[in-house]
């Protein structure tokens, strides 16, 4: 008897948890962006209910931006076609360039720059993403959204001469926000109002310690804010 009222409970937390997606999607559908929208088919598919985009890209040596996730693979299909398609809709795209450097950036800027020129497409319905901020930084002068990628480790992998400057994160001051959906957590070390600030944003079900790394690594350089979603971590 307890296994049936177990199982009863954990489809209806499903359930529930199902209905406030979908809810939400309808309140605020300028804040859902459809992931890894690497095909047309997912494109005309799905537009209708999520009008924001992610494209994973490549740039080639061609100075053509490939839609794939990885360099080693193509479908040969370009950012052209999605540019066709979105200069006659509504909602955003989000460009992840995968292998944006120092070296391929400038090229890269002035083949976008001649593709949003081409197709009418407005800077500001764009973010650009990668991994590379000093690639990013000419995009970001040329009155582009950006978006800095940043990859981290496993945790349990952090080496031990890490361990005092992840200490330090958690002298990071800690203040609340009280919003509709719930209590914000944040925590921020602010140096001057001029220094540029690092907001950085875990996913769906992680919390702040994931960027304790990079926190420490950016604390003392840059202003610095990290947050956990309501009912995240606490």
């Amino acid at each position: 008897m307890k296994t049936i009222h177990l199982v009863v409970g954990i489809v209806l937390t499903l359930m529930c948890i199902l209905f406030m997606g979908f809810r939400e999607i309808g309140r605020y559908p300028d804040k859902i962006w459809l992931h890894r929208c690497n095909s047309m088919e997912k494109l005309y598919e799905k537009h209708l209910i999520y009008p924001n985009i992610e494209v994973d890209l490549i740039f080639r040596e061609n100075r053509k931006f490939d839609v794939t996730h990885d360099a080693d693979t193509s479908f040969n299909l370009s950012l052209a076609s999605y540019f066709s398609f979105m200069k006659k809709e509504k909602g955003k795209m989000w460009l992840d360039i995968k292998n944006l450097t120092s070296e391929n950036r400038i090229t890269a800027l002035l083949s976008l720059n001649k593709l949003m020129e081409y197709f009418q497409i407005k800077k500001e319905r764009l973010i650009i993403e990668g991994q590379n901020w000093k690639a990013l930084e000419v995009f970001t002068q040329n009155g582009y959204y950006t978006s800095y990628y940043i990859p981290y480790d496993d945790p349990d992998d952090f080496a031990d001469d890490w361990a005092e400057e992840i200490v330090e994160v958690n002298l990071l001051k800690e203040s609340t926000y009280q919003t509709p959906c719930g209590t914000i957590h944040y925590w921020s070390s602010i140096l001057r109002l001029d220094t540029t600030t690092l907001v950085f944003l875990p996913g769906l079900t992680a919390d702040h310690r994931l960027f304790d790394k990079q926190v420490a690594y950016f604390d003392g350089k840059y202003n610095i804010i990290v947050w956990d979603a309501p009912a995240h971590a606490f």
